[in-house]
């Protein structure tokens, strides 16, 4: 009985837990966006939304259909935060990372966590505006998941 706890706790562990409503849950670091748009046009929607916005991007690859933007700074933090996009099965999925400058060296996890102005809460906000905007555009469902 008690491997069996084990192996659950286990199991449980390497799981994604995802919310559909509209309250992100806490510690929330991907948010996937369900659509029933081609995953080819949704590639399309998403750069042309991020370059819209604002965004540079740093990388894309049409074959895996993912892009990575360069770094941006966090409004109203000192931080600056990049955007992981990438679509597959008519499904946007969204994270990202960001850093402090001077006290960072690499990307740390875009999470929903902290306070209103911490980097944590600042860059989680930021994509969670690109989430929003983007469910506008594709008629799509939010669901915000932890991995």
């Amino acid at each position: 009985m008690k491997a069996l706890a084990v192996a659950l706790a286990f199991l449980l562990a390497q799981t994604t837990y995802a919310q559909s409503d509209q309250a992100p849950v806490k510690k929330a670091n991907v948010i996937f966006l369900n659509t029933s748009l081609p995953d080819e046009e949704l590639y399309k929607k998403v750069g042309a939304y991020l370059l819209s916005a604002g965004y540079s991007l740093d990388r894309s690859d049409a074959t895996l259909r993912s892009i990575t933007t360069a770094k941006r700074k966090c409004p109203g933090a000192n931080c600056q935060y990049v955007i992981y996009a990438s679509t597959n099965e008519g499904k946007i999925r969204l994270s990202g990372g960001f850093l402090v400058p001077g006290i960072d060296s690499d990307l740390g996890a875009i999470e929903n966590r902290g306070q209103k102005t911490s980097p944590f809460m600042v860059s989680f906000n930021a994509l969670n505006k690109v989430a929003l905007d983007l469910q506008s555009d594709t008629g799509g469902q939010l669901q915000y998941g932890i991995q």
